[in-house]
């Protein structure tokens, strides 16, 4: 059985960065940093003035967030 993209898209968990921030332990404004600077690598849509990203892409927030920790820089 196929499903539709579109379909596979309501059924995604979208959260806001404060949500992020709380369940992945990284403080709001690096999160909000990493979000705003990488925005090409995360799904995101906007609902009124909030930005949502998808709550599946947290490991690679995750991930990004421990690359600065250990040095890297964004050139």
């Amino acid at each position: 059985m196929r499903v539709d993209r579109g379909e596979k898209m309501k059924n995604t968990k979208w959260l806001n960065t404060y949500k992020i921030s709380d369940i992945s332990g990284i403080p709001y404004t690096t999160a909000r940093r990493i979000l705003l600077k990488h925005a090409t690598l995360f799904d995101r849509k906007k609902k009124g003035r909030s930005r949502l990203y998808k709550v599946d892409q947290m490991p690679l927030l995750q991930e990004i967030n421990q690359l600065y920790k250990d040095g890297y820089r964004r050139d």
